[in-house]
C-alpha cells in the first residue's frame, strides 16, 4: 500500500509542478513564450523537426560526457550542454499552454487570463499522462514541438527582431516632398 500511495503522491507532485513551472515561465518571460507560441500556430511542423534535431543532437553529447566513470568536470559540462534543450522545453511548454488558454477564454463565463493560462497548462501536463495514448503519441509530439519552438522564443529573438526592423524600414513611406521644388543642377 505504501509504494502506491508514493507512486500517487509524485504523480501529484508532477501535476503541480509542471502546471506551475508553465504558468511562471509564461508570466515571467512573456516575449520568449510569445515567440515560442507564434512558432507552433505558425510552422508546427517545423518546430516538431527542430525539436528532434536539437534535443537528439543535445541528448547524444551530454550523455556521452555524463556517463559513469567520467571525470566530475566532465560529468558537470554534459549537465550544462543538456540546460538549453531542458530550458527550450520549459518555454514551449508554457508555449502550449498559452495557445490552449487562448482557445478556453472564449468558453468561460468571465474573461479571466490566469484561470485560462492555469487550465491550459493542466490540460497540457495531465493530457501527457494519459496512458498508452499520452504516453507514446502526445508526450513526445508535443514535447518534441515545444523544445523546437522553445529554442525559437529563447534563441530566435535577436534574427526575428532584425526581420520586424527591416519590415518597419521597407514599409515606411517616403517623406512627403510637396513643399520641395527639384530643379537640375549644371554644373
Amino acid at each position: 500500500m505504501a509504494n502506491v500511495l508514493t507512486f500517487v503522491w509524485i504523480v501529484i507532485a508532477y501535476i503541480v509542478t509542471s502546471t506551475s513551472l508553465m504558468v511562471w515561465t509564461s508570466l515571467m518571460l512573456p516575449k520568449q513564450v510569445e515567440r515560442a507560441r507564434q512558432r507552433l500556430e505558425t510552422r508546427p511542423g517545423r518546430a516538431f523537426g527542430q525539436g528532434l534535431l536539437f534535443w537528439v543532437v543535445t541528448v547524444f553529447f551530454a550523455v556521452s560526457m555524463i556517463k559513469e566513470g567520467r571525470a566530475a568536470p566532465l560529468q558537470l559540462i554534459g549537465w550544462i550542454v543538456m540546460a538549453p534543450a531542458l530550458a527550450s522545453s520549459v518555454v514551449g511548454g508554457a508555449a502550449f499552454a498559452q495557445l490552449l488558454a487562448a482557445r478556453i477564454r472564449p468558453q468561460m463565463a468571465n474573461d479571466a487570463p490566469l484561470p485560462a493560462l492555469i487550465g491550459g497548462a493542466l490540460c497540457t501536463t495531465l493530457s501527457g499522462l494519459l496512458p498508452i495514448i499520452g504516453w507514446v503519441v502526445f508526450l513526445p509530439i508535443v514535447s518534441f514541438m515545444s523544445v523546437g519552438s522553445g529554442a525559437v522564443g529563447l534563441f530566435g529573438g535577436r534574427r526575428a527582431a532584425k526581420r520586424q526592423a527591416q519590415q518597419v524600414v521597407v514599409s515606411s513611406p517616403l517623406p512627403d516632398a510637396s513643399g520641395f521644388l527639384l530643379t537640375e543642377h549644371q554644373g
